[in-house]
């Protein structure tokens, strides 16, 4: 949020979603066998 901006704004949520990183960004994360 912006502290300079003086709009109110509500998020209201129907449902439950599955947020899944792979489809919103364009850095790969690293497989589970890197972790290790």
């Amino acid at each position: 949020p912006d502290p300079n901006c003086a709009s109110r704004l509500r998020i209201v949520r129907m449902a439950k979603r599955r947020f899944s990183h792979a489809e919103t960004t364009a850095v790969p994360l690293p497989k589970e066998d890197d972790l290790r």
